[in-house]
């Protein structure tokens, strides 16, 4: 089941940097609801240390981000207030790299979704293909020709 959107009356979400309960560090566009703060396509931030190959010391970090909650269309996630440890305005490193990760997931999944119709148009014109030239064989009578004039011509190749 599918989150409901907030309503319409609430202020527009900005970004936050959001430390929950769990542990986790999240990005979002953030409101507020009666009792719960409104999570608009959280990601969660991690870093992840380079190491050189030969000293196999720390060179440098990279930040990660992630959808929070994988394997779902879902953009809103209403989290109780208690669940939230504390929150902050972002950087403009982090917002930038926020606002990217959530332009790649929207091209990503509007080029699933051409890709799905693509295929949904190319199978339904071959079954249209295939049922023409069925009706068209079954309109067939070898001793008389055609019972009905066909749609094309199927000894054309021939």
């Amino acid at each position: 089941m599918t989150n409901p959107e907030p309503s319409s009356n609430l202020p527009t979400p900005s970004y936050k940097i959001i430390r929950i309960a769990t542990g986790e560090t999240l990005i979002s566009g953030l409101s507020k609801d009666k009792n719960s703060f409104i999570l608009h396509r959280p990601m969660t931030i991690s870093t992840e240390p380079i190491y050189d190959k030969k000293s196999m010391k720390i060179t440098k970090t990279t930040v990660m981000l992630r959808t929070w909650v994988e394997y779902s269309s879902d953009e809103f996630y209403f989290l109780p207030k208690n669940m939230i440890v504390t929150f902050a305005d972002p950087d403009d490193d982090i917002s930038e790299m926020y606002t990217e990760a959530k332009k790649r997931e929207d091209y990503l999944k509007l080029k699933s979704q051409a890709l799905a119709a693509k295929s949904k148009a190319i199978e339904s014109t071959e079954k249209k293909l295939d049922a023409d030239a069925e009706y068209d064989n079954n309109m067939k009578n070898e001793d008389k020709g055609w019972k009905h004039k066909p749609r094309f011509d199927l000894d054309k190749d021939k």
